[in-house]
């Protein structure tokens, strides 16, 4: 069973969309925080940012190269996809 609210999503959906829409790497905290601020999620315990961490590190172990996300630098998380859209980016 789902610990998330009705008409809430959960925290890596949460995040892939709000990474989506920014289109650019975030640090956790500011993912968790962006989240929360919108209504995407709803708090289920004391460390928030710790839980949006944990999800995405757990896909990121589980999945592999098919994880929705990438890890950019220390706490930084991005969406796999930025380095294919930018690998196809034309030369001037």
């Amino acid at each position: 069973m789902s610990r998330k609210s009705k008409g809430k999503l959960s925290m890596n959906e949460a995040a892939f969309r709000l990474l989506a829409s920014e289109g650019r790497p975030m640090h956790y905290e500011d993912i968790t925080g962006y989240a929360l601020k919108r209504r995407m999620i709803q708090s289920c315990g004391l460390t928030p940012a710790q839980s949006m961490l944990a999800g995405i590190r757990r896909e990121i172990k589980n999945k592999g190269t098919r994880s929705r996300f990438t890890y950019k630098g220390i706490g930084i998380y991005g969406l796999s996809r930025y380095g294919k859209r930018l690998a196809k980016k034309p030369r001037a």
